[in-house]
This record gives C-alpha cells, sequence and structure tokens, in this order.
C-alpha cells in the first residue's frame, strides 16, 4: 500500500498501544516506498528486513519500517507473512488483488486508449498497484488530516532526528548515511510540491501508473490517468473495513513482528 493507508493504520495502531512515540515515526514508515523513488535504491531492496545484532536495539525506530513490510504482506497475500510458496498474482488473497480484480475494466479500458494489451498477469500486477493509489485518493477524500499528518511529521524532523534516520537506515540498508540523506528528497522531486495534496494524489500518482505501462509523462497522459484514480476510487472508496482489520491483524501479531528478526515482503 501507499503512504495514506500506511499512515492511517500505523495511526490507529498507535492509538491503541501505550507505547511513547516520536512523530517521525510515520516517517519512518513509508521509506520502503519512498526511498525508492530516488535513484539511489530499488524496492526490492527496500521491502527486506535484516538487521546486523544490536541495531534493532539501537536503532528502535527501525520497527516502524518492518511494520511497514507487516501490512504490504497483509494486503497483498491477507496474512502478516509473506506465502513460501510462490504465487500469481491472481492467486493472491490480499485486499488490493481481490479489490484490484474489480478494477481491471478501468484498467483495460485505459490501456485500449493507448493501444497497450496486458498480459492476464500482468492485468492483475497493474491492477492491485491502481488499487493501492485508488486507496490513498479515497482516504484523501474522506480524511485529509492523514496526509497532513505525514507532512507535518516529515516537515518536524531535527538535525538529531534527521542523523538518527540517516545513520539506522544505513545500517538496515547497509550503505552510507549520506545516500540515506540524498534520498530521502526523492518523494518531492517524483511528486512535486507534497503540500499540494490534491496533485499528489492524483496527477503525482497518476504518474505511477504510467511509469508502470511504459507510457510518456505527458500533461495529456497525466490527466487522463487522474481520470483513471478518480474513477476507481468511486469502488475504493468504502476502504474502512479493510484497514480496520489490518489494524487488528498488526495489533494481534504485534508479539511476533515488534522484534529485530528478518523479514520479507513484495516489492
Amino acid at each position: 500500500m501507499l503512504t495514506n493507508c500506511h499512515t492511517l493504520i500505523l495511526r490507529e495502531v498507535l492509538k491503541e498501544t501505550s507505547q511513547a512515540h516520536d512523530s517521525d515515526v510515520y516517517v519512518y514508515n513509508i521509506v520502503p516506498d519512498s526511498l525508492p523513488l530516488s535513484e539511489e535504491f530499488n524496492a526490492k531492496e527496500t521491502h527486506k528486513f535484516q538487521l546486523p545484532k544490536g541495531a534493532y536495539e539501537k536503532y528502535p525506530k527501525l520497527k516502524w519500517v518492518k511494520c511497514h513490510l507487516i501490512v504490504d504482506n497483509y494486503c497483498h497475500y491477507g496474512s502478516i507473512n509473506k506465502p513460501l510458496e510462490l504465487l500469481s498474482p491472481k492467486e493472491k488473497k490480499g485486499y488490493t488483488y481481490q479489490k484490484g480484480k474489480e478494477l481491471i475494466p478501468f484498467l483495460e479500458d485505459f490501456c485500449f486508449k493507448f493501444d497497450i494489451d496486458l498480459d492476464p498477469s500482468t492485468k492483475f500486477y497493474v491492477s492491485h498497484i491502481l488499487t493501492e493509489i485508488s486507496v490513498d485518493y479515497s482516504i484523501y477524500l474522506e480524511d485529509e488530516s492523514v496526509a497532513n499528518l505525514l507532512n507535518a511529521s516529515r516537515d518536524a524532523m531535527e538535525t538529531d532526528q534527521i542523523n538518527e534516520f540517516c545513520d539506522g537506515l544505513a545500517v538496515l540498508y547497509d550503505c552510507e548515511p549520506e545516500k540515506i540523506f540524498r534520498a530521502r528528497s526523492a518523494p518531492r522531486k517524483f511528486y512535486g510540491d507534497l503540500h499540494d495534496l490534491k496533485s499528489l494524489f492524483l496527477d503525482g500518482r497518476a504518474k505511477i501508473i504510467l511509469r508502470k505501462l511504459g507510457i510518456e509523462f505527458s500533461e495529456e497522459n497525466i490527466m487522463m490517468g487522474s481520470k483513471l484514480i478518480e474513477s476507481c476510487s468511486q469502488i475504493t472508496k468504502n476502504f474502512e473495513e479493510f484497514t480496520e482489520n489490518a489494524k487488528k491483524a498488526i495489533l494481534a501479531h504485534e508479539n511476533l513482528w515488534d522484534n529485530g528478526d528478518p523479514v520479507i515482503s513484495e516489492s
């Protein structure tokens, strides 16, 4: 899932825990999706969690990066663990793939305009991405405070928090802190002004669909992609049951993931 969904679920999880936390945990929580928007990382690198001994205790906020991966697994597979067997997109039981089936006709109509013929597997895969984007837009329409919460968390990070963020993620991803620091600005470079929320969740996210389909980022194409998201958001507007069930799954299995054990999720 994308930023609004992760932020909303984390906000609801934190409401039901007694753990003290800083607002920057929301920034940690979207790291697996934000860093690959730069040229420094790819999604496969950021959708795995494996730390050297002692790092989890030294950088405890990394647990919220791991929480992202657990939510991703629930979104894709319907469980907090990635299945051992290799599943085709059609076989995956999580919300994004199941709801994505309902969005395939919208995707097919969109592709027809560009003379693009997707094979069935790719169609299921892209429709699950379209589900993620549409849910994020639906959340924006329902509760703009979710996106503002993440923006405020980014803006409020003090120098020592930024240094801790870069140092901790450098250990997680086995790189220099400077690489993390450079990649921090990737979302703003990719999407534009992060405070122009409507543009972010429509034009900005339309670019993700265009990129997946190999379509150029022209003004007309971005506008068409934005209309696609708006249409699909009518199907994803009742997202609360999914996010509530995801929150319950995270809280019920907290003892299984609130630790330094490795985990992997779908990128």
